[in-house]
């Protein structure tokens, strides 16, 4: 059967979207009935050209990104959503949202911090080190207590572009993977928290731009500290950062260029070139800002990096083995890879469980 990412679909709209509109100019004047009947045809054909026209863009944008690539794929991620969409974001668009994680405990929440509805801690901080203000979203453990030792581990979540922080932990089942895992006595009592990563609606990839949003110093400073300082976070152990998308690029970026803070990191879908336009603009900066680059250079401490991709979703497979042959001493690459697939919620919430399987044998030193 031919594939919802296919060229033969794309043209077989454009196609229909052409003989739509030699349709509607052929009958115009050739409606009949009165009045109401014949403005209610006329209405019918423009609202024909138009929904066929929007079917092309969605499939013409699916031919190019591989978000669904199969109609199974389709139809158990969209829901009632729309293509680009359903890659967006978790929450806005049907995928199940998994049961969030409160912290069963009396314990008060730092100022400024609230719980809300689905049982997420959030806030809002302007990071006195980046300068970037940001919104933060925390999932604490049950029986979470501030003042516990030994201190709790962290999970950083990375939503992609566009995405908003509590996107990875939702679409990631980030507080039930963990949850579950720490009742196993697999992992240790863990925070996951995520943060706004896509300052001024813009991607960055998670960098620290020459003239823009310092996001690299937001989240290893600012928001680390925020963690260590009022959610006992441990201010000696690495973090592991879990990403989707350009998220994926982004947790295996902080990873190599900040091995001292992470230790793990989990890229999910991830490509090794940059996509912020401040890190590709110029062939120079994109071959710099490049996975494989950074990996080359080698980390000290070692770091442990996980890399899931499909078969279907365009080169994300290759940019892995891409990956792993290039890292250098201290670079440990990993690869999981699923056969079928695209680039969507579905699939990044089918890799969660396996991924969370290998963090429990790479917890971070």
């Amino acid at each position: 059967m031919t594939r919802p990412d296919s060229l033969f679909v794309v043209v077989t709209l454009a196609v229909l979207v052409a003989a739509a509109m030699a349709a509607a100019v052929l009958l115009w004047n050739r409606v009949r009935g009165t009045r109401p009947l014949r403005t209610l045809q006329r209405v019918g054909l423009l609202l024909l050209c138009q929904l066929l026209a929007v079917a092309t863009a969605a499939t013409a944008i699916n031919h190019v990104n591989q978000f669904f690539t199969s109609w199974s794929d389709l139809r158990g991620a969209l829901g009632p959503a729309d293509a680009v969409g359903a890659a967006q974001s978790p929450v806005e668009h049907g995928t199940p949202e998994p049961t969030a994680t409160p912290s069963g405990t009396a314990a008060a929440l730092p100022e400024g911090f609230t719980r809300s509805a689905d049982g997420f801690v959030r806030g809002h901080l302007t990071g006195t080190a980046s300068g970037v203000e940001g919104d933060v979203v925390v999932a604490l453990p049950p029986g979470w207590d501030p003042s516990r030792h030994p201190r709790y581990r962290v999970i950083l979540g990375l939503a992609g572009y566009p995405g908003n922080p509590v996107d990875a932990i939702i679409g990631l089942h980030l507080a039930s993977e963990v949850a579950a895992r720490m009742q196993a006595g697999t992992l240790p009592p863990t925070i996951v928290v995520a943060a706004t990563t896509n300052v001024g609606g813009k991607n960055w990839d998670c960098a620290d731009v020459a003239g823009g949003p310092q996001v690299a110093t937001w989240l290893t400073r600012d928001v680390r500290e925020l963690m260590v300082r009022e959610f006992d976070a441990d201010p000696a152990a690495r973090w592991t950062a879990v990403g989707l998308s350009s998220g994926g690029y982004c947790a295996a970026r902080l990873l190599l260029t900040e091995p001292t803070r992470f230790g793990t990191a989990i890229s999910m879908s991830g490509s090794d070139a940059p996509d912020a336009p401040a890190l590709s603009a110029r062939p120079a900066d994109r071959t710099a800002a490049d996975l494989r680059t950074l990996a080359a250079h080698g980390t000290n401490p070692p770091v442990d990096l996980l890399l899931t991709a499909t078969a279907q979703d365009g080169t994300t497979v290759k940019d892995a083995q891409a990956l792993k042959a290039a890292a250098g001493t201290g670079v440990s690459v990993d690869v999981q890879v699923l056969n079928k697939g695209g680039h969507n919620w579905s699939v990044w919430g089918e890799m969660a469980a396996p991924a969370f399987d290998w963090l429990t044998a790479h917890q971070p030193h």
